[in-house]
């Protein structure tokens, strides 16, 4: 059983992001203002790694990447690191930048499983409280001390997915610096995912 199919029984909820191979860290740390992009055409084709829009369910037959995730190009930058927002600010990066590209990225790789995808997606049912702190406890913990070994033995092409499209778009998208092996920081998988 894949991944997301997993978060669909266990949590009811598909899961975000999940980078490969990276120990995550539950901190996103400041980082230096991204110059400004220009929005997504949301009905623009996946990035190479993702598998199209009409495939039902992709296959988990890929090797997943060894190297850094690449920077995520066609997303748009903030004018400034999310550590540096308000609410406000905050809210509408989510809005008008994470939520229409991560619901085209998710889409494009999985129709079916991410029909609905919308904010509850990645916050869940917390968000009902108004509560839309991360990581969620809710979506699947992961063994950060393996460096997530059995995910990508169990579902490589997924892993491949979440580094290289997700991961690698939500730090552009946020304004941070992505998930760094060596200084353990960055936006990677502990952003979103606690740990088992």
């Amino acid at each position: 059983m894949r991944l997301h199919r997993l978060i669909v029984l266990s949590v009811s909820v598909p899961v975000l992001v999940l980078a490969a191979a990276c120990g995550g860290s539950p901190e996103t740390p400041p980082a230096t203002p991204a110059t400004p992009a220009a929005p997504v055409d949301t009905s623009a084709a996946p990035a190479a790694s993702a598998a199209p829009a009409s495939s039902a369910a992709p296959a988990d037959t890929a090797a997943p990447a060894a190297t850094p995730a690449p920077a995520a190009a066609n997303v748009p930058a903030p004018a400034k690191p999310w550590d540096a927002m308000n609410h406000k600010e905050r809210l509408e990066v989510m809005k008008t930048a994470v939520l229409p590209n991560m619901k085209t990225a998710f889409q494009n790789f999985d129709s079916k499983t991410y029909a609905d995808f919308s904010c509850k997606t990645c916050h869940g049912v917390r968000l009902k409280q108004g509560n839309f702190d991360m990581p969620n406890p809710d979506l699947p913990k992961l063994d950060f001390k393996n460096q997530l070994k059995a995910d990508i033995d169990k579902h490589p092409a997924t892993v491949k997915f979440m580094h290289e499209v997700v991961s690698a778009q939500m730090a552009t998208m946020l304004g941070v610096a992505p998930f760094d092996m060596k200084t353990m920081k960055g936006f990677g998988c502990g952003s979103c995912h606690t740990g088992k």
